[in-house]
């Protein structure tokens, strides 16, 4: 009798075990892994670089399919659609302007692909101008992810260079802080305040002096930007009659 007890008593150590080793993987390993994907299927087709997908989920075909909640036109589908936000207030747009490639090729290639997206977007009605949790928008996304022609693209299509996070900083300060001197040259030649402060008081000059300490290797880049942001202002002449 008392080998049947220990069996038992074994077999429930065992079960607890491994219910245990379940419910910790479920909670915390998965979790972590889940946290940065999106069920959202247009934003999964924007990070796959799919332009064709990306269409089709926005045409008549899709919204047809559409059984529950359906808006009441196509118009409006397109632009509940391309403005659905996530848990952090990410919209397609923003994603579509993010990029986190350690390998400068992909990022170009990323970049390239996306930007038949940003009109597609444009198009269905996406916010240009929408901020996330942390007041970031897509052009400061893209400012960050050194996503150049998204960058011009989106200020062409009217995002607004002057708007600021939650911490003041601009795109140009963001742009600025990553080391990204493409971006900041387009962002200063559309007329972008170089003289604008953050929430700290730091300039875009400043926070690429501060990110050239942190990241040397990074330095020319750093450099460039400095030189940009010490660069007269040139305007243009008023010719007079």
């Amino acid at each position: 009798m008392k080998q049947y007890k220990m069996v038992i008593i074994d077999g429930v150590i065992i079960l607890v075990t491994c219910v245990s080793i379940v419910l910790f993987l479920n909670f915390v390993v998965f979790a972590k892994l889940k946290k940065g994907q999106t069920s959202d299927s247009l934003v999964t087709m924007i990070q796959q670089d799919s332009a064709e997908r990306v269409t089709e989920i926005l045409s008549d075909k899709e919204f047809d399919k559409m059984k529950e909640n359906k808006p009441a036109t196509l118009d409006e589908y397109k632009k509940m659609r391309a403005n659905k936000a996530d848990e952090y207030g990410r919209t397609p747009l923003m994603w579509l302007a993010y990029a986190n490639n350690a390998d400068n090729k992909f990022t170009l290639e990323s970049d390239a692909k996306r930007v038949p997206m940003v009109e597609t977007l444009a198009a269905a009605g996406a916010d240009l101008n929408a901020q996330d949790n942390d007041g970031w928008t897509a052009l400061m996304w893209a400012s960050w992810s050194g996503l150049k022609d998204v960058a011009s693209k989106l200020i062409e299509k009217g995002a607004d260079l002057k708007i600021v996070d939650k911490k003041g900083n601009s795109a140009l300060l963001i742009a600025a802080q990553a080391g990204r001197t493409d971006i900041v040259k387009t962002l200063l030649d559309k007329g972008a305040d170089r003289l604008a402060q953050n929430s700290s008081n730091k300039t875009a000059k400043d926070l690429a002096e501060e990110f050239m300490k942190r990241f040397p290797k990074k330095a020319e880049d750093y450099k460039s930007i400095l030189a940009l942001l010490d660069a007269p202002v040139v305007q243009a002449a008023v010719s007079s009659k």
